[in-house]
């Protein structure tokens, strides 16, 4: 299975964040082939048509629906790449966190490593011009990287994902709350962090400052999923990841 990996030094300096549409990243893998990516991706499909299998959903992709894909999801395509118009907006998680205070902000939003709902949006028309606007202005700043350019593409990235957190928690009737369970939250971020070193829940507790007990509550209450569940589920995603053949720069 082939793992896409960010390229860093696309524009020379080392930026974090990507936005193109299809004719700017024509090596996007619209493949039925099964692979991976070690990156965020939200696609935003002017027009779209066919199917994507997402690790165990299938989501039709119809004009103006928008993807979320975390990090190491599982994928295949079924496209006509001929009749497919987008955007990209690619970007890893130090772009922000490095930035700003809260180092859970990502994983705080509803539509990443969400595995009670559907990850897509069919927004209103008004709220597609609204995206659309904020898009090409990431896209003319990346295009056009100054100096202060990071700072703004930061904070119109940071923005844009949080209209779409609630917009997603609104169509699925879900709390648009970003700082609801902090534990949970930090759990899942010090898991990703830290699988490979096959740490138990005990240590995870212990880091926490909170019981077993109390922790799997935590857990349940947030992602709907048993602890041991949870992390048997993370630890097969990023396991797959880190034993495939083939990787290829993105």
């Amino acid at each position: 299975m082939k793992t896409f990996h960010f390229l860093k030094n696309k524009y020379g300096a080392e930026i974090l964040m990507d936005i193109g549409k299809y004719d700017d990243i024509p090596a996007y893998y619209f493949e039925d082939t099964l692979h991976t990516t070690d990156f965020y991706e939200i696609v935003f499909f002017l027009k779209g048509n066919g199917y994507l299998e997402l690790d165990n959903q299938q989501i039709k992709l119809r004009n103006h629906t928008i993807l979320f894909i975390s990090p190491y999801q599982k994928r295949r395509w079924f496209v006509d790449k001929r009749k497919i118009d987008c955007y990209f907006l690619l970007f890893q998680d130090g772009f922000l966190s490095s930035f700003f205070s809260d180092k859970l902000f990502t994983f705080k939003l509803q539509f990443f490593y969400n595995r009670s709902n559907p990850l897509f949006l069919q927004p209103a028309k008004e709220f597609i011009h609204q995206l659309h606007s904020l898009l090409q202005d990431l896209h003319a700043e990346i295009k056009q990287y100054r100096p202060d350019s990071e700072h703004m593409t930061r904070s119109i990235l940071y923005y844009l994902l949080i209209k779409l957190n609630r917009a997603y928690a609104t169509q699925y009737q879900l709390s648009s709350q970003m700082e609801g369970n902090i534990i949970a939250v930090a759990f899942k971020k010090r898991l990703q962090e830290q699988l490979n070193k096959n740490r138990g829940i005990d240590y995870y507790a212990h880091q926490l400052g909170i019981s077993r007990i109390s922790l799997n509550t935590h857990i349940k209450k947030q992602f709907f999923v048993a602890l041991h569940r949870s992390k048997c589920h993370l630890v097969r995603k990023t396991n797959s990841a880190i034993q495939s053949h083939g990787q290829t720069p993105f």
